[in-house]
């Protein structure tokens, strides 16, 4: 049986990520989704998870960023609503997967301005790397 846990999750970004700086910014991106699941009162488990594997295929993938992310956990059985949350950051970006739920409203970037995310707000003072805006 298939788990969709932070153990998981950890395993598969080192499987496809091996840059420090992403693996950092997959943390950092964890470690405030926990936060503000924590705030919101939503399951932290799994929004930590999803913060942690959001960019599971940029170093691979970079030109098929989110849309290889749904190739990878699809090939894993991982949940849909895991693997819509992953692919939903970066609408209007690199994809139209629309968010529909909290955390992936807060996790992305706005349509009209990408710095206004509560996500964006928190991490960018804190000096994370952010690379919302590169080329589809």
């Amino acid at each position: 049986m298939a788990r969709y846990d932070r153990e998981e999750a950890w395993s598969l970004l080192n499987e496809f990520v091996k840059s420090e700086s992403l693996i950092k910014h997959a943390l950092a991106v964890e470690s405030v989704m926990r936060h503000f699941a924590g705030l919101y009162g939503e399951d932290i488990e799994k929004w930590g998870v999803i913060g942690l594997i959001h960019d599971i295929d940029f170093e691979q993938y970079p030109d098929e960023h989110c849309a290889k992310a749904r190739e990878i956990l699809e090939s894993r059985g991982w949940p849909e609503d895991y693997i819509h949350a992953v692919q939903s950051h970066g609408y209007k970006i690199v994809n139209d997967i629309e968010p529909t739920e909290k955390m992936e409203r807060c996790s992305i970037p706005s349509t009209s301005s990408p710095d206004s995310s509560p996500l964006r707000r928190l991490c960018v003072p804190a000096g994370v790397s952010w690379i919302w805006r590169f080329p589809r």
